[in-house]
């Protein structure tokens, strides 16, 4: 994904970029979703294990188009090393926190104490990352560059916007399963609005910035709007039936599209041609870090609530994660009904939170001063 976006970068004139990014980013994002809808359907009528092999052609495909690519001469660097120990300190950063993340899914004493050594843990790798990288020539995370106030915005932007996306994508099939009773594909099925959307606001987004010269702009609007989608839906998500759920989710979607091509524009116009390659890595890897993070929390915020309310709800829903509806299968209908009321609670605070994170990158993407290109 790195290479892509920085080809891009290399090829394209700068007023242009937006337009090709947005066919990325469109492609990245929308795929993202689509694999629920394919991983879904092929689960339920030849089951799990051959989502694998959809790989297999996917990735006989890439590597046929990847030596259709025309070669280019490159003056390697001399005395380049590759900075082994900042990757090595940057999982020492990553990890920690989610397995930490993992940990506080079950709020009991002895994992609350281990949640918090692995914080402290990640807090000292991050120190001695960025003491190491600060002293490299040819450093795995571009310091310089990330101390520019618009691309470490662009960046943090970027969090959240994963958080957000992926969030929603790996939890919705299992609300939907639960609360309304979906399959396994009927719950793939109704993620398309969410690929649609995205795939749509990507490619408007770049054209709109090929056309206009604006960038900022349209995520600053665009993540407003997708915030309020969201809250509308969190808040009524337990009596939301499948039809305004999959509009709303949609309607999000297409606004939450207007992110990431605008954001690799303004990186990598930052980065210039030296750190192209740098600026393009360092946006997929805070859209990684987001997914992760974003997933994480979400699954945080479901257990704590139902633990909270009732122990036995949360370790009920621990069973659904594992075994899937069928755990509830043993369940009286009284009993079953009240499970779905509180677990429709605890999605209900989710999703606000997905809110929240939309509504903290809304203020970044205001935030950040370059706007044009």
């Amino acid at each position: 994904m790195s290479l892509s976006q920085a080809l891009i970068g290399e090829v394209v004139p700068t007023r242009q970029r937006g337009h090709f990014q947005g066919y990325l980013a469109a492609v990245a994002t929308a795929s993202s979703a689509f694999g629920p809808v394919a991983g879904g359907y092929l689960t339920e009528h030849f089951g799990w294990r051959s989502i694998f092999l959809v790989n297999a052609p996917l990735g006989l495909a890439a590597i046929f188009l990847t030596f259709r690519l025309q070669s280019r001469p490159v003056a390697r660097r001399e005395g380049w090393r590759f900075d082994t120990l900042g990757l090595v300190l940057l999982i020492a950063v990553v990890v920690p926190v989610l397995l930490a993340l993992q940990l506080l899914e079950r709020p009991h004493a002895a994992e609350l104490a281990g949640a918090g050594a692995l914080f402290v843990f990640s807090a000292l790798a991050t120190v001695a990352l960025v003491r190491w990288e600060g002293g490299q020539a040819a450093s795995l995370l571009p310091i310089a560059l990330l101390r520019q106030k618009t691309v470490w915005m662009s960046n943090l932007l970027v969090v959240f916007h994963g958080a957000a996306l992926t969030s929603l994508v790996a939890f919705i099939p299992l609300f939907l399963r639960v609360r309304h009773g979906a399959s396994a594909s009927e719950s793939g099925f109704l993620l398309l609005p969410i690929t649609v959307g995205i795939g749509a606001g990507s490619i408007f987004t770049g054209r709109m910035v090929t056309r206009t010269g604006r960038t900022l702009a349209f995520p600053s609007y665009g993540l407003i709007g997708a915030t309020v989608f969201l809250l509308i839906f969190a808040w009524e998500s337990p009596t939301l039936s499948l039809m305004p759920t999959a509009v709303l989710l949609g309607a999000a979607s297409l606004c939450m599209g207007t992110v990431m091509s605008v954001v690799q524009v303004t990186v990598q116009g930052a980065a210039g041609t030296k750190l192209l390659g740098a600026g393009a890595a360092a946006v997929q890897l805070s859209r990684s870090v987001g997914a992760a993070l974003g997933t994480a929390l979400f699954g945080v915020v479901v257990f704590a609530i139902l633990f909270w309310v009732n122990p036995d709800a949360g370790a009920l829903f621990g069973r659904v994660v594992d075994a899937g509806p069928a755990a509830l299968d043993t369940l009286s209908a009284s009993a079953r009904n009240a499970f779905v009321a509180e677990l429709g609670d605890a999605f209900r605070a989710a999703f606000i939170m997905v809110g929240v994170f939309t509504t903290c990158g809304a203020v970044l993407a205001w935030s950040i001063p370059s706007r044009r290109i």
